[in-house]
């Protein structure tokens, strides 16, 4: 729920900054004197660049606290997502055994699991 709401909140507001942003480039050279025109419109360019960071970080918090592969393809499908997103990182190699078979556990429970299982590789 956190991480839907992160990414409907922030994801609106950040579309609408960078829709304005767009807005004034296009208009700001044929208002300002050429000169000024190029300086503004590389603080704008720097600002698209900020809100781009912007949108990649709030895509990474909302993964982190509920992958969507959690709610789409269950918990032992983001565990071994998981797994392979640490193994790609670092140099450990992970041997994942599950025995879960089609079980999938109510939402509450799926994210307690993974979260516990999060914290759990942070202390590897």
């Amino acid at each position: 729920i956190v991480a839907r709401e992160i990414h409907d909140e922030f994801a609106q507001l950040l579309t609408g900054i960078a829709i304005d942003i767009s807005w004034l480039k296009r208009r700001i050279p044929a208002i300002v004197d050429q000169h000024g025109a190029e300086t503004v419109l590389d603080k704008i360019e720097k600002l698209s660049v900020l809100i781009n960071n912007a949108f990649q970080s709030v895509k990474k918090i909302c993964a982190k606290l509920r992958p969507k592969i959690l709610d789409d393809l269950g918990i032992e499908a983001a565990v071994r997502w998981q797994i392979d997103a640490v193994m790609a990182q670092t140099d450990i190699n992970f041997e994942f055994k599950s025995f879960i078979g089609d079980f999938m556990p109510d939402p509450k429970i799926s994210i307690a699991i993974f979260r516990i299982f999060q914290e759990a590789l942070t202390n590897i």
